[in-house]
């Protein structure tokens, strides 16, 4: 299912289905191919809204606080290690639409201070 850079999830209510894609022109190609495959011209719930296209924003990171590797096996042997996991941390919803190197978005051209004019003449 899907990729990490898909951007849009499209849900299909007749048998609560779900595909995401990259571009939203696909997601609703998805949806409409899905209800071909319905007897009536239209699902019911087509009809009354309940199928949906969405932009992915937030996608759930696991940021690791602690490992097993970091541990000597003489530390492990004391029970300096106390998890059945190799890996311990937090699960986070990083923000997608704000991502970069430094977890901000970069802005190519920033927003132009009020009252002073752009170099594009706005």
């Amino acid at each position: 299912m899907g990729t990490l850079e898909d951007k849009f999830v499209a849900f299909w209510a007749v048998n609560y289905e779900f595909e995401t894609f990259k571009t939203f022109k696909e997601a609703e190609e998805w949806l409409n191919e899905m209800e071909v495959d319905v007897s009536e011209p239209y699902s019911e719930e087509a009809i009354n809204g309940k199928n949906y296209i969405a932009k992915i924003t937030h996608r759930s990171k696991y940021d690791i606080t602690d490992e097993k590797s970091n541990y000597t096996q003489e530390e492990l042997d004391d029970g300096e290690w106390p998890y059945q996991w190799d890996s311990v941390g937090t699960l986070l919803m990083e923000n997608l639409t704000t991502t970069t190197k430094q977890g901000r978005r970069i802005i190519a051209h920033p927003p132009t201070p009020p009252g002073k004019k752009s170099e594009k003449g706005g």
